[in-house]
């Protein structure tokens, strides 16, 4: 009995939840975890005391904090179901409680969960303000550096006189329109981080193919580029 009831099989549970919170299977992830509270409730009534019962077993706090982040992964997966028919979102306070059942489980995630945990985390993030403007900083990063890597494998190719594609162009074409035309980019406030991004830009301004992007126009993409990171300096 203890071991339907330890420390083991509820954090075996907690995986199990964590990695069908994206099945579209309609498979409800907090029934499992919820049988089990009610086995522990069954198993440690007032009368009955923990030191009885060999194995590491959890308090009760810790069945009920497993319980309702289980519950709030179910909610979170019907949520983002797209063949569910439920259309209600999840308040910043529910995405708030998952982050910190995020945390305070992730030193017992493994396996294949650890995968989704992290896919979880991230579209976690993007739902509170804090993180979502830290992720959309990275992720420009992330792809003004894909950006420069593609121009530094083509110079590369070019000094060993190897068969080379001006793959870099497309790529920081296709980047340029996204970023000038990003409004939440533009609104984000003065930080270190978007400092970094707009140095970032800067270093790939060159990378738009010529002579469809004239000499012109990438000095004055790189002198407002400049003066923006000059005004955050100021603020």
């Amino acid at each position: 009995m203890s071991k339907e009831v330890s420390t083991e099989e509820m954090y075996r549970l907690i995986n199990e939840a964590v990695s069908l919170c994206y099945n579209h299977r309609d498979i409800d992830v907090s029934s499992d975890m919820i049988a089990f509270k009610a086995r522990y409730d069954t198993t440690f009534s007032k009368e009955t005391q923990l030191e009885l019962f060999s194995g590491d077993i959890p308090s009760k706090k810790e069945v009920e904090k497993a319980t309702d982040f289980c519950k709030l992964l179910d909610e979170y997966r019907i949520a983002v179901d797209p063949y569910n028919d439920n259309d209600e979102e999840l308040s910043q306070i529910s995405y708030k409680m998952i982050l910190d059942g995020i945390n305070r489980y992730r030193p017992y995630i493994t396996g294949e969960a650890k995968e989704t945990l992290a896919i979880l985390e991230t579209n976690v993030k993007r739902h509170l303000p804090f993180y979502k403007q830290h992720l959309l900083i990275e992720e420009y990063i992330g792809r003004a550096t894909n950006v420069a890597q593609l121009r530094k494998e083509y110079d590369k190719k070019v000094r060993k006189k190897q068969p080379a594609n001006k793959t870099y162009e497309s790529a920081a074409e296709n980047f340029f329109k996204d970023f000038l035309e990003n409004d939440e980019i533009k609104a984000l406030p003065a930080s270190a981080g978007k400092m970094s991004l707009y140095s970032h830009v800067l270093n790939i301004v060159d990378c738009l193919p010529s002579p469809k992007y004239s000499r012109t126009y990438k000095y004055r993409l790189k002198y407002s580029l400049n003066q923006s990171i000059v005004n955050m300096c100021d603020k």
